[in-house]
C-alpha cells in the first residue's frame, strides 16, 4: 500500500507520484485507487493522477478507483493505492 498526499496546482499528479514512488506494482493483478479530496477537486484531476498509476502498472491489471470528498482536506487530495499479487 503507498499513500501521496498532493496540496496546490499540481496536487493529483503529485498524490499520485508519491503515492507509488516507494510502491512496485509489478506484477500487481488488482490495484485499488482511492482519492481523498475536498469538494472542489475535478474529473480531470482525478483521471490525470489515475493515468499515472495506471502507466505503472502491468497490463492486464483490473483496476478501481473511488473518490471519497471530505471538507477538511482543502486543497489538498490523498492518494491511496493498494496492490494484490
Amino acid at each position: 500500500m503507498g499513500i501521496g498526499v498532493g496540496e496546490g496546482e499540481n496536487r493529483a499528479e503529485s498524490a499520485a507520484r508519491a503515492a507509488v514512488k516507494s510502491l512496485s506494482l509489478r506484477g500487481a493483478r488488482n490495484i485499488v485507487i482511492n482519492f481523498e479530496t475536498g469538494p472542489d477537486v475535478s474529473p480531470a484531476e482525478m483521471t490525470r493522477a489515475a493515468g499515472i498509476i495506471c502507466e505503472m502498472a502491468e497490463e492486464n491489471a483490473q483496476i478501481a478507483w473511488e473518490h471519497t470528498i471530505s471538507e477538511d482536506m482543502g486543497d489538498k487530495m490523498r492518494v491511496t493505492v493498494i496492490k494484490e499479487n
